[in-house]
């Protein structure tokens, strides 16, 4: 999801998604904008 959390409404809420569905022993790697 490279620079997709910053477009939704509800970034927590597809974090939590992510995790549900992935599976044990997986990983989930994201980037997006930020201050440094």
């Amino acid at each position: 999801m490279n620079f997709g959390l910053l477009h939704l409404s509800s970034p927590k809420t597809a974090l939590a998604e992510a995790y549900r569905i992935i599976r044990p022993g997986g990983w989930y790697g994201f980037t997006i904008w930020a201050p440094p």
